[in-house]
Protein backbone atom coordinates (compact mmCIF):
# COMPACT_ATOMS: atom_id res chain seq x y z
CA UNK A 1 0.00 0.00 0.00
CA UNK A 2 1.37 3.41 -0.96
CA UNK A 3 1.30 6.42 1.34
CA UNK A 4 -1.58 8.05 -0.57
CA UNK A 5 -3.73 4.92 -0.17
CA UNK A 6 -2.76 4.66 3.50
CA UNK A 7 -3.79 8.27 4.19
CA UNK A 8 -7.02 7.88 2.21
CA UNK A 9 -7.96 4.73 4.15
CA UNK A 10 -7.02 6.30 7.49
CA UNK A 11 -9.14 9.35 6.70
CA UNK A 12 -12.09 7.08 5.83
CA UNK A 13 -11.76 5.36 9.20
CA UNK A 14 -11.63 8.73 11.00
CA UNK A 15 -14.71 9.89 9.09
CA UNK A 16 -16.52 6.68 10.06
CA UNK A 17 -15.58 6.27 13.74
CA UNK A 18 -13.93 9.58 14.67
CA UNK A 19 -10.39 8.32 15.23
CA UNK A 20 -7.82 5.76 14.09
CA UNK A 21 -4.69 4.06 15.39
CA UNK A 22 -1.51 4.13 13.34
CA UNK A 23 1.16 1.50 14.01
CA UNK A 24 4.75 2.22 12.99
CA UNK A 25 7.04 -0.79 12.86
CA UNK A 26 10.85 -0.56 12.74
CA UNK A 27 12.47 -1.58 9.48
CA UNK A 28 13.84 -5.10 9.36
CA UNK A 29 17.39 -3.74 9.27
CA UNK A 30 16.95 -1.40 12.27
CA UNK A 31 19.17 -1.99 15.26
CA UNK A 32 17.82 -3.72 18.34
CA UNK A 33 16.87 -0.24 19.62
CA UNK A 34 14.07 0.02 17.05
CA UNK A 35 10.69 -0.31 18.74
CA UNK A 36 7.20 -0.37 17.27
CA UNK A 37 4.95 2.50 18.31
CA UNK A 38 1.26 3.11 17.91
CA UNK A 39 -0.52 6.43 18.10
CA UNK A 40 -4.05 7.69 17.76
CA UNK A 41 -5.14 10.16 15.10
CA UNK A 42 -8.32 12.18 15.43
CA UNK A 43 -8.89 12.07 19.17
CA UNK A 44 -7.64 15.62 19.79
CA UNK A 45 -11.05 17.04 18.87
CA UNK A 46 -12.36 15.53 22.15
CA UNK A 47 -9.49 13.89 24.03
CA UNK A 48 -5.70 13.77 24.23
CA UNK A 49 -4.10 11.57 21.58
CA UNK A 50 -2.25 8.51 22.85
CA UNK A 51 1.21 7.20 21.98
CA UNK A 52 2.25 3.66 22.96
CA UNK A 53 5.53 1.90 22.49
CA UNK A 54 6.55 -1.68 23.05
CA UNK A 55 8.75 -0.53 25.94
CA UNK A 56 5.83 1.18 27.69
CA UNK A 57 3.59 -1.85 27.21
CA UNK A 58 6.21 -4.22 28.59
CA UNK A 59 6.95 -1.95 31.56
CA UNK A 60 3.26 -1.68 32.36
CA UNK A 61 2.73 -5.43 32.31
CA UNK A 62 5.86 -6.66 34.05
Amino acid sequence: MGIEEFIRRRDEIIDEVGWAVTLVMPAADDSEDGEPIGYTVGLTAHFTDLVLSDRVVRAGTS
